[in-house]
């Protein structure tokens, strides 16, 4: 934050000349005065300038030399590089605490740092440290110097989701017979009705909703067949559960008992005592 004021910047009179004094004889002297400051470093000032000769004449009138020293040097500025992270726990955002910009400037000690976007959670002054929602951010930031000479740099930060849904299943069925076990939940509009239901930290695709298997443990008395039903979330992260059917007949039998009958011995004393004379049970079942 230096300048260079002397004539061998700004210059000096030219084409200084009298009508006796030679040229090398003649005094060139100025002085500066209405010094005004601005920005950081930077002011204005008058140059005055007098031309005496030999015989102590003065140029008819001081003359004026206007100098304005100005600062359009931009600030540096330098971003961190760019960040991706996933979501926080059960949540649709990361919390992220960023560092600040490196910053530096030729002339200005105090500076002004802005950022964009303007306001995230949390974010505090000069940092834009908070909650970022899942997709791509660009963060930029912009140093300004006393000046108002400005710079930028930006990054991006990046949130995935990577956290899985969660699902729940509707509770078990028991049932007698293994016709009467039901079919598959067909959406997921039919699997919330019958209890069951799944979550995520941003959002459930419904759409993806679906039957994946029935496993039998292929015993009897009872039977248990696992179902299992799948769900994504918004980007494409899956879960499953696992609902029981229990098949278990626990219902008696019934049937119609045969009449009474009365059998007779024949006539070398035998008596058939076979179903085929006294019959069986009827409507069996």
């Amino acid at each position: 934050c230096t300048v260079d004021t002397t004539t061998s910047s700004t210059l000096e009179p030219t084409n200084v000349k009298d009508n006796c004094t030679s040229t090398s004889d003649i005094a060139v002297t100025y002085r500066d005065t209405n010094i005004t400051t601005h920005c950081g470093s930077t002011y204005e000032f008058d140059r005055v300038w007098r031309v005496v000769d030999a015989c102590g004449n003065v140029s008819v009138s001081d003359s004026v030399q206007h100098i304005t020293v100005l600062d359009t040097v931009k600030p540096t500025i330098v971003c961190e590089s760019d960040i991706t992270t996933n979501t926080d726990p059960n949540k649709d955002y990361a919390t992220i605490t960023l560092s600040n910009p490196t910053y530096s400037d030729n002339c200005s000690a105090s500076y002004e740092i802005t950022y964009d976007p303007a306001t995230p959670t949390d974010a505090t002054s000069r940092n834009a440290s908070g909650k970022y929602p899942m997709g791509t951010t660009t963060v930029t930031y912009t140093a300004t110097d006393d000046c108002d000479n400005t710079t930028s740099c930006s990054f991006d930060v990046t949130v995935g989701d990577t956290q899985a849904p969660d699902i729940t299943c509707p509770g078990t069925i028991t049932v007698a017979c293994i016709d009467e076990v039901p079919t598959a939940y067909a959406n997921y509009a039919a699997f919330a009705t019958a209890g069951g239901v799944a979550t995520d930290n941003d959002a459930i695709d419904a759409s993806t909703f679906a039957w994946v298997s029935d496993e039998s443990d292929h015993n009897t008395c009872p039977e248990t067949i696992t179902r299992t039903y799948t769900i994504k979330d918004s980007t494409g992260n899956a879960s499953t559960c696992e609902q029981l059917i229990v098949v278990k007949d626990s219902i008696k039998p019934t049937f119609v008992l045969p009449n009474d009958t009365t059998l007779y011995l024949s006539t070398t004393c035998t008596v058939d005592t076979t179903t085929s004379s006294t019959l069986e049970p009827t409507n069996v079942k």
